[in-house]
């Protein structure tokens, strides 16, 4: 009985072994019992690795398709903490300092911008907002070589001005160089127009002269580099055209309109190489353009009796000097300029500004705008010390003309 009992245990340990085989090598010498099958691991990069929770050794996929498992290597610590052995760098590139604000260089940009990113003809990155913002300051901030040449002579007249303003006196050659414009220049006194259209709307309605002076009120000389005749006042209009067709050889070299009244100088035409005098050796108190246009002001606002220090506003019509429409141009488009002064096209800028103050240097550079500061401070006497206040500048939006006029204190 006992025997026959222990026969059937053996019989059933037999038959329960064959059905749970103890795991041990396969043919391919894989495990069966630790590892996934081969079909299992066509895609190990993306398998978890199952782990053992009682086993403290990590089975870590290598990413080949063996399907072997390899003990994650661990460094041996010291006993601070720190790794033994020689450290190894981290490869890879460095992390870039950060770099001050204050001291980094801006890199380089191309103005003007391309239009914003959406609107017709918009290409490029989309830059919005305060970055676009910061772009287009910088595009308006960057002058050009000519700008920071004007704006250098420009910045030397005005201190200059300053100084001699402040002095209060006249130029010391006054009387040899009335004496010369007397001698050698013939004025011819026409009654004009006035101002053009453009400058008229602007004066009326912005610098409040009336109306009405800016057609009739104005008196154009005519101003040729040769000697008048002895009473130019006796002789009629055809006798005055025959003496300068006999003794002016050259057009007028100067051409300005003045209106004492209301204190103000249109300068229309001025070419200093019209000017045969100034190649005179003869000549040697030659007057300069702001000596010509004070003294031929000075002398019609005595004989209407209007004092001379009604002088307000210096106008320079229909710029065609190159550099000087440039520089305007550039203003206009500075990014720091003032919007619109109440008709389009026009600006107003303020010496009390400390950024339009700088255009302000610039077109004092300029062979059209230097005369105001230096009418200012040769003749600070007759003027009482007047001071630059603010320039208008202008870009007439249909013909693209360009005008200038100085404002001074009251």
């Amino acid at each position: 009985m006992r025997s026959t009992s222990v026969l059937f245990f053996l019989c059933f340990l037999a038959v329960l072994i064959a059905a749970n085989p103890i795991a041990g090598p396969t043919e391919d010498g894989e495990h069966r019992g630790t590892q996934l099958k081969r079909r299992d691991l066509e895609d190990a990069d993306s398998i978890t690795p199952i782990h053992d929770p009682f086993d403290k050794r990590t089975p870590v996929v290598t990413g080949k398709k063996t399907g072997k498992t390899t003990k994650k290597k661990t460094t041996p610590k010291g006993p601070t903490g720190r790794p033994k052995g020689p450290q190894v760098k981290p490869k890879g590139p460095k992390a870039k300092p950060k770099k001050d604000p204050k001291t980094a260089k801006k890199d380089p940009i191309a103005c003007p911008l391309p239009k914003k990113n959406g609107a017709k003809g918009g290409r490029g990155k989309k830059t919005t907002g305060k970055a676009r913002r910061d772009l287009e300051r910088r595009c308006g901030s960057t002058p050009s070589a000519k700008w920071t040449t004007y704006n250098t002579k420009g910045a030397t007249y005005l201190k200059t001005y300053e100084t001699k303003r402040a002095a209060g006196a006249n130029k010391a050659t006054e009387a040899a160089i009335q004496k010369v414009l007397d001698e050698e220049y013939f004025p011819v006194a026409t009654k004009d127009l006035g101002a053009d259209v453009n400058l008229r709307d602007y004066m009326s309605r912005v610098l409040q002269i009336p109306a009405a002076s800016l057609t009739s009120g104005y008196t154009q000389y005519e101003t040729f580099s040769c000697k008048p005749p002895p009473n130019p006042e006796s002789l009629s209009t055809v006798k005055l055209r025959l003496y300068m067709q006999n003794n002016c050889k050259v057009p007028s070299a100067y051409r300005n309109q003045f209106d004492p009244t209301n204190g103000v100088i249109l300068a229309d035409s001025n070419y200093a190489d019209k000017d045969t005098n100034r190649a005179r050796a003869d000549i040697t108190t030659k007057p300069a353009l702001s000596d010509l246009l004070f003294l031929q002001y000075k002398k019609l606002a005595t004989a209407a009796s209007v004092p001379v220090t009604k002088l307000r506003y210096i106008a320079r019509v229909k710029i065609v000097n190159v550099d000087t429409a440039a520089m305007i141009e550039e203003a206009h488009a500075h990014a720091d300029a003032p919007a619109d002064n109440v008709i389009a096209g026009w600006k107003k800028w303020s010496m009390s500004n400390a950024k339009q103050k700088e255009v302000i240097e610039t077109l004092a550079g300029t062979d059209n705008g230097k005369a105001s500061p230096f009418i200012l401070q040769d003749w600070a006497g007759h003027l009482a010390k007047k001071s630059i206040v603010a320039v208008h500048t202008n870009i007439e939006p249909t013909s693209k003309a360009k005008y200038m006029i100085w404002e001074f204190s009251a």
